[in-house]
């Protein structure tokens, strides 16, 4: 009786360990394999938002396809208002006499001359210095100028007072035809 009690106790303890190792083994696979599909999960998830992207990429290139036609009729009188490349000594003439006649001190910083398909966009950087007065007047005569101009950005510093001292920073970009 004591044998079959040991030889009991003893198959007992295997089978205990053996379930324990095949419950261990269980649980770390199904820990590796929940990576495994999280790590799936994620990279379909990015996959997704990446064809969203392209998508929405897609249905703005056929609305501007679309909206290219309905305005190809009038393209040509739009680049007519446009000045030409050679042009542009006029247009910086024409900013430092409304800067002269607003007595503020004006630098012009032309930073990148970028071509397009049928134009050309000048970028640049206008600082201007004077009262905020004359400041404001400058852009009214600017703004009133027959040239299509893009503001980027535009910063007004007080020096002191605005009535004393005043800088604006702006920067701009211009259209010229070819």
């Amino acid at each position: 009786m004591k044998l079959e009690k040991g030889k009991f106790k003893k198959e007992i303890a295997i089978k205990s360990i053996i379930m324990i190792l095949v419950a261990f083994l269980g649980i770390y696979s199904s820990f590796y394999f929940i990576g495994k599909i999280e790590l799936e999960s994620k990279k379909i998830i990015i996959a997704r938002t990446e064809i969203k992207k392209l998508q929405i990429l897609n249905e703005k290139k056929v609305q501007l396809y679309e909206d290219y036609n309905k305005i190809k009729p009038y393209l040509d009188k739009v680049f007519s208002f446009l000045p030409k490349e050679n042009e542009l000594v006029k247009i910086i003439s024409s900013l430092e006499e409304i800067a002269q006649k607003n007595n503020i001190s004006q630098k012009l910083k032309l930073t990148e001359m970028s071509p397009l398909e049928d134009l050309k966009r000048a970028n640049y950087e206008i600082t201007l210095s004077g009262n905020y007065e004359k400041i404001l007047n400058y852009c009214k005569e600017f703004e009133k100028s027959p040239y299509f101009v893009r503001i980027n950005n535009l910063n007004l510093y007080s020096m002191t007072d605005l009535e004393k001292e005043a800088k604006l920073s702006v920067s701009i970009f211009l259209f010229l035809k070819k």
